[in-house]
């Protein structure tokens, strides 16, 4: 059961450090794909022959993305034969991977998405489903992330932040970038990246969509909500009880009171076409 993390912010000498090692060693976007296919990390029980090139895999690359791509535990020898000391000290003050039993094994993902690198929780099955949990890179995140328009504003929104992608993303643009998320966890996530990523104007605060962020209103809201249409409200980063696309509706029918004149709201979402009603 998730309910708390050790993760801890790391210093900006760290920071650039550990992202200059990745890029050294290759442990990019573009390499991840080339060598697996994949663009987002897989569940741990995903079939070997998926990341059988990574998972094989001797050199620094495939060691630090054994961990942290796919939040699999290495022997210490192969460790310390593939990545800088200096990086593994890192991860260990960092909460990032902890010692056991002759292994290092992971605490978070790390995932590179083009120049930013992003901690998550594990995508270990059984955890997916706590409420806790803090879901790792997805397909919609990325979509948004791609779509999201990068003119110079204020104050941003990152509303339902998770990890908080689009905070980091949006704080090149942004005087002030407000992450906001129900899940409390996910304070821990959003310092930490924007520490790794030196984003010094992110702040994280915890609260049910916009009863967090107070009444001063926002030049742009990004939100990823958890819009999943399904039976069944099984994850809060995903789905929500509120019945078909009710939460979706809501969310959008409360965002213009937060939004200044002219503000831009973006959000990846679902919702349901009924019979006999214009979409």
């Amino acid at each position: 059961m998730i309910i708390e993390t050790d993760l801890k912010p790391v210093s900006q000498h760290d920071a650039k450090l550990l992202r200059d090692v990745c890029r050294a060693i290759g442990y990019t976007e573009s390499r991840l794909r080339e060598e697996s296919g994949l663009m987002v990390p897989p569940p741990n029980n995903v079939a070997p022959e998926l990341i059988g090139n990574i998972d094989n895999g001797s050199s620094p690359f495939h060691v630090f993305a054994k961990m942290f791509f796919l939040g699999k535990p290495v022997e210490d020898s192969v460790v310390s034969e593939s990545i800088p000391a200096s990086i593994v000290y890192i991860a260990l003050r960092s909460g990032m991977k902890k010692p056991s039993e002759g292994f290092l094994r992971p605490s978070v993902l790390l995932v590179p998405d083009g120049n930013t690198l992003i901690a998550s929780d594990l995508q270990v099955i059984g955890d997916l489903g706590d409420h806790h949990y803090v879901s790792t890179l997805c397909d919609a995140a990325l979509h948004l992330a791609f779509a999201a328009v990068p003119s110079p504003v204020e104050r941003t929104l990152d509303l339902c932040s998770g990890f908080a992608l689009h905070s980091v993303l949006a704080s090149s643009f942004s005087r002030q970038v407000i992450a906001s998320d129900l899940n409390p966890r996910a304070e821990a996530f959003v310092r930490f990246n924007a520490a790794l990523n030196e984003c010094d104007n992110i702040e994280p605060v915890t609260g049910n969509l916009f009863d967090a962020v107070g009444d001063e209103p926002f030049d742009l809201i990004l939100t990823n909500p958890p819009f999943v249409i399904t039976p069944d409200s099984q994850t809060t980063y995903r789905s929500n009880p509120i019945e078909l696309d009710g939460f979706v509706q809501q969310l959008f029918s409360t965002a213009p009171r937060h939004m200044k004149e002219g503000g831009l709201l973006q959000s990846i979402c679902e919702w349901v076409e009924l019979d006999g009603q214009d979409w």
